[in-house]
């Protein structure tokens, strides 16, 4: 076990002092700069993914409200050929009954 003597050296050395003095603050200065780069890259991202999201939210509107209108046009062209082929149908029942 070391003395409270070498303890006391290695406290007041100067390596010791220079550490404390320059290298922490430098160490803590480099952590917090690159974690502030880590939170600005992430906002940034998050960012563009809600962008992204945005965009693919009006595409699938757009989808949404092309297919109802597809929808309509073959509802109206299935009637439309419904009642054609009614119309056909009677003229030839009528057709039928003159003979």
């Amino acid at each position: 076990m070391p003395s409270p003597m070498d303890i006391e050296k290695a406290t007041e050395s100067t390596f010791a002092k220079a550490v404390t003095r320059f290298v922490m603050p430098l160490l803590v200065t480099v952590i917090g700069s690159m974690l502030t780069w880590m939170v600005n890259d992430m906002r940034s991202n998050q960012s563009r993914q809600q962008d992204e999201m945005q965009g693919l939210a009006n595409q699938v509107q757009r989808v949404d409200a092309k297919v109802e209108l597809m929808n309509s046009k073959v509802d109206n062209g299935l009637i439309w050929r419904i009642t054609e082929l009614e119309r056909r149908l009677l003229n030839v029942e009528s057709a039928a009954r003159t003979r």
